[in-house]
């Protein structure tokens, strides 16, 4: 009796252990999505005319950043992945997620949701057209690193390892037989070129 009694006793407590984490995630979880959704109210935002240039040059600057970093995180993260060994899913996952933050607030700092197609600055309309764009982009480059992932990261990184041990023969050869060593380059003595004739002045 005594021993069922202890094991009901951990049994509860392992269930009111797991309850509080399932609780304590679902709160997290929530305020971290509350937190995703809602833009910074501490930035700045343009006129509500949109008639300042330089306002509108920041908007297109930020866009552009956007647009650079996305596509190259999405190639370089491919080749690191090769060379190490991370997950580049995951990666992936954590640095577009701060990447569209970055993107939601440039909707929010260039009021792109509610000044765009207004008829207030055809300047606008292009560049909340980008901004749709890029969100796009960012879903497509999410679905090219998977399948760089599940198509070609195993072989790439086997090809990879195999010339790695390839290099390490040759070198192990080199030291073995220093007389077939490769020879130090000499430096390359350009010959004199031969003087122009002087033209005839008639």
């Amino acid at each position: 009796m005594r021993r069922w009694r202890i094991g009901a006793q951990a049994a509860h407590l392992a269930g009111t252990i797991a309850l509080c984490a399932w609780v304590v995630a679902s709160v997290v979880a929530t305020h971290a999505g509350a937190y995703e959704s809602r833009p910074a109210a501490s930035e700045p935002r343009i006129s509500s005319r949109a008639d300042n240039p330089e306002e509108l040059s920041d908007c297109q600057i930020r866009l552009q950043a956007l647009l650079t970093e996305l596509h190259q995180e999405a190639f370089t993260l491919q080749a690191r992945a090769v060379r190490f060994g991370f997950d580049p899913a995951g990666e992936w996952a954590n640095w577009a997620e701060a990447w569209r933050w970055r993107w939601q607030l440039v909707a929010h700092r260039c009021r792109l949701d509610e000044l765009a197609n207004q008829g207030v600055s055809p300047a606008l309309d292009l560049l909340a057209e980008v901004h749709r764009a890029l969100s796009e982009l960012q879903v497509s480059y999410t679905e090219v690193v998977d399948r760089f992932v599940d198509r070609y990261l195993d072989r790439l990184r086997h090809l990879n390892q195999q010339l790695t041990r390839a290099r390490a023969l040759i070198a192990a050869g080199r030291r073995a037989n220093p007389r077939h060593a490769r020879p130090s380059p000499q430096p390359v003595i350009p010959s004199p070129q031969p003087a122009e004739p002087p033209r005839d002045p008639n």
